[in-house]
């Protein structure tokens, strides 16, 4: 039972980390759009 807690965690975190990743590429897009 905890094994599968385990990997349902440890994907959420990829998820998640994933999630940021993209979010943070928009944002450093809309801030290059800002200073041009």
């Amino acid at each position: 039972m905890m094994i599968f807690l385990f990997f349902g965690i440890a994907l959420l975190n990829d998820k998640n980390r994933e999630y940021k990743e993209n979010h943070n590429a928009e944002l450093n897009d809309k801030n290059k759009f800002l200073e041009t």
